[in-house]
């Protein structure tokens, strides 16, 4: 059974809020492309790695269960993601390519930022939240192999077998995390 993130809320007695959208002008090339490397690359990217820890280390099933279906689904958005980003990068101007990359650095010096204190033991014990310093590596790690202007000629080495990221951009992103 896969359970929904309301569902584990409501198990632990909390409500989760209610999502809002707003409508909003169709963006540009360059804000979709930045959205795009932010939202989908960076984000998601990371996303995926904090739920495959929480799905391979949290002591609660449900949690287990419910991460690595999330873990999954986060790995796909960043694939699809980087193939939109090279897409995109294809159709924009070197000056707004240097935005882009502005960007990711800015996203990646975020979740930097937001990795600042260690999460309860009760957090890391029941529900898999990585602690600070595992953040910090999973981070460094993504910025290493995957969002580096070097990732062309990284090695990732990943569960003991070397692999060129190059390969890791067409292979599901799961296959190219680090060993937890």
């Amino acid at each position: 059974r896969v359970y929904t993130m309301a569902e584990l809320a409501h198990a632990r007695g909390a409500s989760p809020c209610a999502a809002t959208m707003r409508p909003r002008a169709q963006p540009s090339l360059l804000e979709l492309a930045i959205e795009n490397e932010v939202e989908g690359v960076v984000r998601e990217s990371f996303s995926a790695l904090h739920a495959l820890v929480s799905a391979e280390t949290a002591r609660a099933r449900d949690v287990r269960s419910a991460m690595a279906s999330i873990a999954v689904d986060e790995a796909s958005h960043a694939a699809l993601a980087s193939q939109i980003a090279g897409w995109l990068h294809s159709r924009l101007s070197e000056d707004d390519r240097q935005k882009v990359a502005c960007a990711r650095r800015d996203a990646i010096a975020e979740i930097r930022r937001s990795i600042d204190e260690e999460p309860a033991g009760a957090l890391v014990a029941e529900l898999g939240v990585p602690t600070r310093s595992l953040s910090i590596r999973l981070l460094d790690a993504l910025g290493d192999a995957l969002w580096s202007a070097q990732a062309d000629q990284t090695v990732l080495e990943v569960s003991g077998q070397r692999r060129d990221v190059r390969e890791c951009d067409r292979q599901p992103l799961l296959e190219a995390l680090p060993t937890v």
